[in-house]
């Protein structure tokens, strides 16, 4: 038998490889030349997720469940703030800038 992490190991997993895929971006902008400091605030890299959305996409995407209700139970199973969104964007590095 194959070992696995717990669905909250992989939750925050998840969050952290979507945040390493930012500093990625935000490494290749630099690469390419582009000042992300001199964007326009619409012109920045920026994704909102609330946890609701990345539990249902994790683990109830195949699932016949009403939404809402059930979602926020598996945040609740797995000890998850929903109250905290989850944001994915260049803000560390524009408050290092000034």
């Amino acid at each position: 038998m194959v070992e696995s992490h717990s669905e909250k190991d992989i939750y925050d997993k998840c969050v952290r490889l979507m945040s390493d895929l930012t500093d990625k971006f935000y490494n290749y902008l630099d690469y390419l030349g582009i000042d992300v400091t001199k964007l326009d605030e619409e012109e920045q890299f920026s994704a909102l997720y609330y946890p609701e959305e990345i539990v249902s996409e994790l683990f109830l995407s195949r699932t016949t469940h009403s939404g809402g209700t059930s979602t926020r139970e598996k945040c609740k199973e797995l000890g998850i703030n929903t109250n905290l969104p989850v944001k994915f964007d260049f803000s560390e590095y524009l408050e290092d800038s000034e």
